[in-house]
């Protein structure tokens, strides 16, 4: 059973309908059936786009990057970059909500964006103190709130992307959980870290070489990501399929 609204999953109910009762039990006709899952997507199997699941993940970095992108270019213009972001990330919501399942990050991503433009909005002193000097340093420390925050749920982050993907069906679930675990971890410390990195890269001389290295921490977080997801998997099973050695 799956989380209505962001997919994790929920205890597992008996199939409903009738069942044969227990020897030595008379049946109850009175008893409720199991429930079903709560939410599935509207149109499933209809997906125009059919990607992985990791691709879904780069997907949802999407209007993070953009907002990245355009904010280090032209900062000031933040009443172009905040409701860009909003957009492409309800673009993604909607999208996922129709054809697949959504995940925390698809809703935290045009809230965040959202309700940061309607701030900047209020008045120049939050938007000009705040959120323009400060805005990537916030982005990542939000990102590393929603991923350290689905360690708690069922799924984490990672996981209730790929399941999504082609041929999850057949993943081993206890395992696929445990691999996630450890790779949302990874990037929500990662997220923190790069956080720090754009606080140094305020200081006057050294802009260039911090936000070199924030980069460069995205792009090996990714291909850990990448690498770690299908190298653990298949090393772990083919230690399941070793036999055990003579004595």
């Amino acid at each position: 059973m799956t989380d209505q609204s962001t997919g994790d999953n929920a205890p597992a109910t008996p199939p409903s309908g009738p069942q044969s009762p227990p020897p030595g039990r008379s049946p109850t006709p009175d008893a409720p059936a199991a429930a079903g899952p709560k939410r599935k997507p509207f149109l499933p199997g209809k997906a125009p786009f059919v990607l992985p699941g990791l691709a879904w993940l780069g997907v949802a970095f999407g209007p993070w990057v953009v907002y990245w992108i355009l904010g280090s270019l032209v900062p000031k213009w933040w009443w172009l970059n905040f409701p860009l972001a909003a957009v492409l990330g309800l673009v993604v919501l909607g999208y996922r909500f129709v054809y697949l399942k959504i995940t925390w990050w698809d809703v935290a991503t045009p809230a965040y964006f959202g309700l940061v433009f309607i701030l900047c909005l209020l008045g120049p002193s939050g938007r000009n103190f705040l959120f323009i000097p400060f805005g990537d340093v916030l982005s990542y420390l939000v990102l590393a709130g929603v991923w350290l925050a689905t360690l708690t749920r069922p799924q984490p982050l990672t996981l209730s992307y790929v399941q999504n993907g082609p041929g999850a069906a057949d993943r081993d679930e206890a395992l696929g959980a445990r691999v996630h675990v450890q790779t949302t971890a990874v990037w929500g410390l990662g997220f923190l870290l790069v956080a720090v990195l754009c606080l140094a890269a305020n200081i006057p001389g050294h802009a260039v070489v911090w936000t070199l290295l924030r980069y460069l921490l995205l792009s090996l977080g990714a291909l850990f990501t990448v690498f770690f997801l299908n190298w653990y998997p298949s090393f772990v099973a083919r230690h399941r399929r070793r036999p055990p050695a003579e004595m």
